[in-house]
């Protein structure tokens, strides 16, 4: 007689519209084959019914524990990892450097060649930049010689040249915060303004055309005007003796001293003419020519 395979089933079965009971290990049912075959429970444990992760996350890659990514990693194709609102606010990273945008407007950008164009504020107390030295209270540049040194130090030198930083106070040119400037040589041009002449040591003054006060200065100038005024005046009497001198010279015009002489002559010929036209009257001889000649 033939042996019969025993059938009876191993598992308990329940109407689907409850539950479906497997025991675990058993190969039917424990395993998701879409999560590399984890099991189930494993998964169970590590995403709650929301999708978000119930427990730390710790490899040699990530540490959720202590917010940190180990090692190297890539995000996307091109390794670029975005931190947006939207296409013109946000941050970008990515393997030609940093991005950041304002409005629509490129407010940082940094290359991986080190080139950095930004707009806004830069505050630092301490570092350097192109060779210049910051600090908190002053810009300088002290250079391999006292002539190539320079800076801005605004408690006591804010312009200075020709000292290193350490030194400023014996700097060939210097400022103070009051205006107070020391120039070991100058060559100045234009106009100068000096509003209290008395203040200049005149005896350390050596140029060529020495120097004057504004009260001397207009002293000088009004002394100038009078005789200004003077020489017009010698011209005027000069003109008047030359014209007279012409006058003289010319036939057609007779000077006061010429009329002395001719004043009695004119006086004889005035009395003439009465006698004459009484003659003519006597004879009946006209007189109109005579008259107006």
């Amino acid at each position: 007689m033939a042996k019969v395979k025993d059938i009876t089933p191993k598992y308990d079965l329940i109407a689907l519209k409850y539950k479906v009971v497997l025991p675990d290990n058993t190969g039917f049912g424990t395993q998701i084959g879409g999560l590399g075959t984890r099991l189930a429970s494993t998964v169970s444990e590590s995403i709650n019914a929301s999708g978000e992760l119930v427990s730390n996350v710790v490899n040699s890659k990530l540490d959720t524990s202590t917010n940190e990514i180990l090692g190297d990693f890539t995000f996307g194709g091109v390794g670029a990892i975005k931190m947006i609102t939207d296409a013109d606010n946000g941050l970008w990273i990515s393997p030609t450097g940093i991005l950041a945008k304002k409005a629509g407007a490129t407010t940082l950008a940094i290359t991986t060649g080190g080139d950095v164009t930004l707009v806004g504020t830069i505050t630092a107390t301490t570092g350097s930049i192109g060779g210049w030295t910051i600090s908190s209270n002053a810009i300088y540049l002290d250079g391999s010689t006292d002539s190539d040194s320079s800076g801005m130090a605004s408690s006591d030198y804010p312009f200075y040249a020709g000292k290193k930083y350490v030194d400023r106070a014996t700097a060939p040119f210097r400022v103070t915060p009051d205006g107070a400037l020391t120039a070991t040589s100058a060559t100045i041009t234009g106009t100068i303004n000096i509003s209290n002449p008395s203040d200049i040591d005149g005896s350390t003054i050596t140029n060529d055309s020495s120097w004057t006060d504004d009260t001397t200065a207009d002293t000088a100038i009004a002394n100038a005007d009078t005789a200004q005024t003077a020489a017009d005046d010698a011209q005027g009497d000069a003109t008047t003796a030359l014209n007279s001198l012409t006058d003289i010279a010319l036939d057609s015009k007779i000077t006061p001293v010429e009329k002395l002489t001719l004043l009695p002559i004119w006086g004889a010929i005035l009395a003439e003419k009465i006698t004459i036209d009484a003659q003519a009257d006597v004879y009946s001889v006209s007189k109109v020519s005579y008259g107006t000649a």
